[in-house]
């Protein structure tokens, strides 16, 4: 059988470069308002120009989208999307694309990507909600960190796991449920709300919608 193509290319480790990845964000253009590649994605103006995730979305010199993560130490890169490709600034690591924190946060939303995340808050909208994507698999380090972003969730707050209906999907969304059962969460529920059927993703799911090959979902 033919393995399935991964969504990240496996990379050779390398040192982490914060000086370039701050160079090349710094030069990048915020994106508040139209991007050509994130409109083809059914991403909606609202969202885009949303302020929980103001300064959060740039564009490069190629008109490439790039949704900046932090660690615990603050900026340590960007994931990088345009048609056809998906990969990591160089120099940077992974660590949590994130939405801008709100007192009146009620729900945490966990996606894979960025994409997913904004195709979540186009198709749900973004009141009481926060956003979180991981940018695949996840590690270690960027356990903790949706650890961190749990706890911090108010009490009696909802936490979704929006990863793909996939198997490399359900088995993230596992890893992630199973870390985030701990008592200091025990205040706060854990719930899987993965997209459609085999295979989709939040972005599929806002397509075909936009489309009108499908109906408009309810919110898991």
């Amino acid at each position: 059988a033919v393995a399935a193509p991964k969504k990240y290319a496996e990379l050779a480790p390398s040192e982490h470069d914060l000086t370039r990845v701050l160079s090349v964000w710094e030069k990048a253009r915020p994106i508040d308002g139209s991007h050509g590649y994130l409109e083809q994605r059914s991403i909606s103006l609202a969202v885009l120009s949303d302020p929980i995730f103001a300064d959060r979305i740039r564009s490069d010199r190629r008109g490439n989208a790039l949704f900046l993560h932090h660690n615990q130490d603050g900026i340590c890169g960007y994931e990088v999307k345009n048609r056809g490709f998906t990969g990591m600034s160089p120099g940077g690591l992974k660590g949590l694309f994130s939405s801008r924190p709100r007192s009146t946060d009620r729900e945490l939303v966990i996606c894979e990507t960025a994409i997913d995340a904004l195709s979540f808050a186009t198709l749900f909208g973004t009141v009481g909600t926060r956003f979180v994507s991981t940018a695949g698999t996840v590690s270690p380090a960027q356990v903790a960190l949706l650890q961190s972003a749990a706890q911090k969730m108010p009490t009696a707050s909802r936490i979704l796991l929006a990863t793909d209906n996939d198997p490399a999907g359900r088995d993230l969304a596992e890893k992630i449920a199973a870390a985030l059962t701990d008592s200091a969460l025990a205040d706060r529920t854990v719930e899987y709300c993965l997209p459609g059927g085999e295979g989709d993703d939040w972005n599929d799911i806002l397509r075909r919608q936009v489309t009108k090959t499908l109906g408009v979902p309810s919110l898991c």
